[in-house]
C-alpha cells in the first residue's frame, strides 16, 4: 500500500481528472472508497442524458475507469459501523483514521493463526462495475437512491435572535 496520505474523494473529483491524472492519484494516495460514492456513481445509470455525450453506461464506465483500485479499499456502510458501535462489538476508538473493512474470519493452520477476509457485497459490485457489468441490482439501487435524493425537501430554518 502507498505510504502517501489517505484520501476520500467524491464523484466530481474523478470527473475532473483525466485517466493519467487518476493513475497518479492511485499511485500517490491511499484512497478510501465509501459506499455513498459507489451508489452516487451508479445512480447515474438512471440519469436522463440531456446534454451529455454517450449513454449512462459510458458515463459510469468512464468514472469506473478513473476510480483508484490498486491503492484503495472499500469502507463498510456507515450503518454497519453504527450498529457495531452501539452493540458493543466494535469501537471507533480502535480505528484511528483507517478504513473500516468488513469483519474477517479467524482461521488456523497448524500453529499459525490468521484472518480470512471475504469480499464484501460492495467490493464484488465494484469489481463488476469496473468490468462494465451493470447488473439489474445496481440499477435498482441507483434508481432508489436518486428517488430518495429527489424527495428531500430543504426548508430554510427560521432565524432565531
Amino acid at each position: 500500500m502507498s505510504q502517501g496520505p489517505s484520501l476520500l474523494f467524491d464523484k466530481s473529483t474523478l470527473e475532473s481528472l483525466s485517466v493519467n491524472e487518476a493513475a497518479l492519484l492511485d499511485n500517490f494516495f491511499r484512497s478510501t472508497i465509501t459506499p455513498l460514492f459507489f451508489v452516487e456513481c451508479l445512480a447515474d445509470l438512471e440519469r436522463q442524458m440531456l446534454r451529455m455525450r454517450g449513454t449512462p453506461e459510458q458515463l459510469v464506465g468512464s468514472l469506473a475507469e478513473r476510480t483508484p483500485d490498486s491503492q484503495s479499499v472499500m469502507n463498510v456502510h456507515h450503518m454497519q459501523i453504527l450498529n457495531g458501535e452501539l452493540s458493543g462489538q466494535f469501537s471507533l476508538d480502535t480505528v484511528l483514521l483507517r478504513p473500516v473493512v468488513a469483519s474477517g474470519k479467524l482461521v488456523e493452520l497448524g500453529d499459525s493463526k490468521g484472518m480470512l477476509f471475504q469480499p464484501s457485497e460492495e467490493q464484488e459490485a465494484m469489481q463488476r462495475w469496473t468490468r462494465y457489468d451493470f447488473l439489474g441490482l445496481e440499477r435498482k439501487i441507483a434508481k432508489r437512491w436518486r428517488q430518495m435524493i429527489e424527495q428531500i425537501a430543504l426548508r430554510p430554518c427560521p432565524a432565531t435572535y
